[in-house]
């Protein structure tokens, strides 16, 4: 029989990390319903805040991709873009497309990201980087064919992250997913799959259940959070998947997720601040 690895692992993973790869691989949701929103920090030599593999020959690549995210930050470009096409080594089911907007950048360099299932061949996503690089974006090394996708970050000139955004979904379509980015429905949504996964987890605990991985998953089914296995991010095979673009979505989540949520103190909701009272608690007449 083959040997089954869970997707989560409460023994590992703190509820933001759970919620994130729920986010990334709830089955039965449309891409628009499963952006991850991230920090990804790294230290002054280039190391991202989380180990990853290099046994293969994709996790190499993705290694080198990593690498230039970092590098392309660091030469001071603001917006980033970065592209795992399926199939590979791994035969990943599906694309992934990180969009990284700067932050900071030296000693400590940390970009805010979005993790994007992308559907399209892995061709299609090789021409739409060859029309960015022709619209000015660059790369540290030269992008030949597909599997050079995983290689190589993009770093594109645009002054505003409105401007980045009206990029992207000029260059990848799907005009849902953006649409969430811009309002920050990713964000509240990706608190809303937390708030679940706490409550999961105080339950378990009340049982005497604590941090057991099985029972957790369980437990989200029956709330209606099924997991698929197979994509970037999820260990749910013989070999588990340790590479860059896999441990990303699991392990990169140090700090809140973002400055522009707020916390309701009546309901203790998260919100964005910009409409500034919780549309839970003050709905709209």
């Amino acid at each position: 029989m083959t040997e089954k690895y869970l997707i989560t692992d409460a023994r590992k993973q703190g509820k933001t990390e759970i919620a994130l790869a729920y986010r990334e691989n709830r089955k039965g949701k449309k891409e628009h319903e499963r952006i991850s929103p991230y920090w990804l920090i790294f230290d002054e030599n280039g190391e991202p805040n989380f180990e990853y593999g290099k046994d293969t020959k994709l996790k190499l690549a993705e290694a080198e991709g990593m690498r230039s995210l970092w590098e392309l930050a660091n030469e001071n470009k603001e917006f980033l873009i970065w592209v795992s096409p399926s199939g590979g080594d791994e035969d990943y089911p599906e694309g992934r497309l990180v969009i990284g907007w700067v932050k900071e950048r030296g000693k400590r360099t940390v970009i805010e990201c979005r993790g994007i299932p992308i559907l399209e061949s892995g061709q299609n996503l090789f021409q739409m980087t060859n029309d960015l690089i022709n619209k000015g974006a660059v790369t540290m090394d030269e992008i030949r064919d597909t599997e050079d996708l995983r290689k190589e970050a993009l770093g594109v000139n645009c002054k505003t992250w409105e401007e980045f955004l009206n990029l992207c979904e000029n260059t990848f379509g799907n005009h849902e997913v953006w649409k969430k980015i811009r309002s920050g429905d990713d964000v509240v949504e990706t608190k809303k799959t937390e708030n679940v996964v706490v409550e999961v987890m105080q339950e378990l605990g009340a049982r005497g259940w604590t941090n057991n991985p099985y029972r957790l998953e369980r437990m989200m089914a029956v709330r209606g959070f099924v997991l698929m296995a197979g994509n970037h991010g999820v260990p749910n095979s013989n070999n588990q998947n340790d590479g860059a673009f896999d441990k990303l979505y699991n392990n990169s989540v140090p700090e809140n997720l973002d400055s522009r949520l707020e916390e309701c103190k009546q309901c203790h909701k998260a919100f964005m601040k910009k409409k500034g009272k919780c549309p839970k608690c003050y709905p709209e007449n």
